[in-house]
C-alpha cells in the first residue's frame, strides 16, 4: 500500500508553482520550491511580511524594516523607525527633542536648546534689566517684569546716582580730551618742523650728490685720457720691439750664412781685423803681413763671439742643428 501511495501523482499547492510528480518527491520539492512562503529576513526587526522564497531578494531591497545604523549614535534600528529614533531617543542627534533642563516644561530640539535657554526659557535665571545701573536682583525670566514694576523708585534712584557718576566721568573725559588736543597740536608743530628740516636735508644731500657725480665724471674722463695715452705708448713700444726683433732676426740670419760659408767668414774676418798701414810700415809689407796674420776660421769665430750675445749664439746653433 505504501508503495502504491508513493507512486501517486500530486502537484505543489504553493501559489504560482506548476510542479507535478510522485508523492514520494513532494517533501523534497517543498524544501526547494521557490514559491513557498517564508518569513522576511528582517522579521527580528519587526517585518510581518511572508514572501515567496524566490522573491526574497527583491523584497529585502525595499523592505522598510531593514536594519540601519544611526549616523549619530551607531545604534541599529529599522529604517522605517529612524526618524522617530533620531527625534525621540537618540541623545547624540541635534534633532533629538528633549525637555528643557531649566524646568519650563518646553520640549525643544537638542540643537536649539542653547538658543531656547538664552532667549525664551521663562524658568532661566537672569539679572535685572537695570543691572547696569546697580540693581543686583536675579530671578527667573518670568519674574523680571514684575520686579521692574515693583522697584520703580529704587531703579530711578539708582539711575540718578549712575547719571551723576557718568557726568563726573564725562567731565573727566572732556578734560582729558582737551589735554590730548593740546598734545596733538604740539606734535603737529613738531612734525611740521621735522618735515621742513627733512626737506632741507634732502636738498643738501641732492646738491652733494650732484657735486660728487660731477667730480666722479671728471676723474673718469682724466683716467680715460691717461689710459688712452698709455695705450698709445704701449703701441709705440710694441712697434719698436717688432722693429728691433726684425733687425736681430736679420743679423742672426747673416751670421748663420757666415757660419755656413767659410769663405765669407774669412772675408769678413779679414775686413774686421785689418788695420790701416802707416807710412813707416808700408815699406815693409811682407813683415807687417806676417806679424798680424790670423787664420781665417779663427778670425771668423772671434768676430762672431765678439758681436753676438749668448742668446743669439744659442739661436744660431739651434738653427744650424735644425738645418742638419
Amino acid at each position: 500500500m505504501q508503495l502504491l501511495v508513493g507512486r501517486l501523482r500530486c502537484s505543489c499547492k504553493n501559489d504560482g508553482c506548476d510542479w507535478q510528480g510522485p508523492f514520494d518527491g513532494l517533501a523534497a520539492h517543498y524544501t526547494s520550491c521557490n514559491y513557498r512562503l517564508v518569513s522576511c529576513d528582517n522579521s527580528a526587526m519587526g517585518c510581518p511580511r511572508k514572501v515567496a522564497f524566490g522573491l526574497m531578494g527583491q523584497h529585502l531591497g525595499r523592505c522598510e524594516y531593514a536594519a540601519v545604523a544611526c549616523q549619530y549614535c551607531s545604534q541599529v534600528v529599522p529604517k522605517c523607525k529612524m526618524n522617530d529614533h533620531i527625534k525621540m531617543y537618540c541623545g547624540a542627534s541635534p534633532d533629538h527633542i528633549i525637555d528643557c533642563p531649566e524646568g519650563c516644561g518646553g520640549k525643544v530640539l537638542q540643537s536649539d536648546m542653547k538658543k531656547h535657554i538664552s532667549q525664551d526659557c521663562q524658568a532661566h535665571v537672569v539679572p535685572c534689566t537695570y543691572q547696569e545701573f546697580g540693581c543686583v536682583y536675579r530671578g527667573a525670566r518670568s519674574t523680571i517684569q514684575t520686579h521692574c514694576l515693583k522697584e520703580v523708585p529704587a531703579h530711578m534712584f539708582l539711575m540718578s546716582e549712575n547719571l551723576h557718576v557718568r557726568d563726573v566721568a564725562i567731565n573727566e573725559m572732556k578734560a582729558f580730551l582737551k589735554e590730548f588736543t593740546v598734545q596733538v597740536e604740539k606734535m603737529q608743530v613738531f612734525f611740521g618742523e621735522a618735515q621742513e628740516q627733512s626737506a632741507r636735508d634732502k636738498q643738501a644731500m641732492a646738491l652733494q650728490l650732484a657735486q660728487s657725480e660731477a667730480r666722479t665724471s671728471a676723474v673718469e674722463a682724466a683716467v680715460e685720457k691717461r689710459l688712452a695715452e698709455f695705450q698709445q705708448s704701449v703701441f709705440k713700444i710694441g712697434k719698436g720691439v717688432e722693429k728691433m726683433q726684425a733687425t736681430v732676426d736679420g743679423h742672426t740670419w747673416e751670421l748663420h750664412k757666415m757660419v755656413q760659408d767659410p769663405m765669407r767668414i774669412a772675408t769678413a774676418s779679414a775686413v774686421a781685423f785689418s788695420a790701416p798701414q802707416s807710412p813707416v810700415l808700408s815699406s815693409k809689407p811682407d813683415q807687417a803681413t806676417s806679424s798680424t796674420k790670423i787664420p781665417p776660421i779663427a778670425a771668423a769665430r772671434l768676430q762672431a763671439s765678439a758681436i753676438m750675445s749668448p742668446s743669439i749664439l744659442k739661436k744660431v746653433r739651434t738653427t744650424k742643428y735644425k738645418m742638419r
